[in-house]
């Protein structure tokens, strides 16, 4: 029987993520839909990404051997008088896969909306190239959202990299559209950041620059930053879409990043 095994494998096969503190395996079905499972085996607790991924869908326990299918319900036992225990059954998660992430269903699994998931279409805009990673950072999650809500920080704290005279003179504004919550700062007629600058073909003239934050509470935010030479749309200068993270757990932060680049507009997660 072939079988791969999923430690180690690549994101398109299958890996461990902890998300709200719960440990969850994710794998790739042969039908090319994703399946989310607890990634612990109930017997006694073992890590199931550390087991072997077999044929038609089914996870094989390194512990004991029990093997669950893609409905988190236990299909065989091979051990003793190889009855399965009835309580040998696995937490599945509903998925949706949208613009290349992974998006999981905590509640009622009857009750799947999926109109909540935020637009991140910028992540799979065909004129883009994508250049992915993960940063975690151990910090309370709300400590690094009121930090990327308020940016007129960038100005001194990223000062000599992303930071100009323009921002702490910029015009800020927030407005609310139902449970999202931009928040925007325009900074015209400035110095052009020395990092925009440099990748702006080393621009030195002044330039019109935007900050531009929305917020999906609790965990997930997306900013729109970039320069333009002043008076001209943005579509004429260099920008940046940014995919800001998804909750691992109140302290832990998973921060999703890649960079595109298009003609006129680039795009750097960072």
């Amino acid at each position: 029987m072939a079988r791969r095994s999923l430690s180690g494998c690549s994101a398109s096969v299958s890996f461990a993520r902890t998300v709200c503190g719960e440990p969850i395996v994710l794998f790739r079905k042969q039908d090319g839909t994703v399946s989310a499972l607890s990634d612990r085996c109930p017997h006694r607790f073992a890590p199931l990404h550390l087991g072997i991924l077999l044929e038609n869908d089914v996870i094989q326990c390194g512990y004991h051997g029990l093997e669950y299918g893609a409905s988190g319900q236990c299909v065989r036992n091979p051990n003793g008088n190889r009855v399965v225990p009835r309580a040998a059954v696995l937490r599945k998660y509903p998925v949706v896969e949208r613009h290349s992430l992974i998006w999981l269903w905590w509640g009622d699994p009857d009750a799947v909306d999926e109109t909540l998931i935020p637009n991140f279409d910028c992540l799979v805009d065909p004129q883009y190239s994508t250049v992915g990673g993960v940063i975690q950072m151990a910090a309370h999650y709300e400590l690094i959202a009121d930090n990327l809500m308020d940016l007129s920080h960038v100005g001194f704290l990223h000062a000599g990299i992303l930071g100009s005279e323009a921002i702490a003179r910029g015009k800020h504004t927030v407005r609310q559209e139902g449970n999202t919550v931009h928040s925007n700062r325009w900074c015209p007629d400035g110095i052009a950041p020395p990092a925009w600058g440099a990748m702006f073909d080393n621009y030195s003239k002044p330039v019109d620059h935007w900050l531009d934050m929305r917020w999906n509470a609790p965990a997930h935010m997306l900013l729109d930053v970039g320069i333009t030479p002043i008076g001209r749309p943005r579509t004429d200068g260099i920008a940046a879409w940014v995919p800001i993270y998804s909750r691992r757990s109140p302290i832990r932060r998973h921060i999703i990043f890649g960079r595109f680049r298009g003609t006129g507009r680039s795009a750097i997660l960072t």
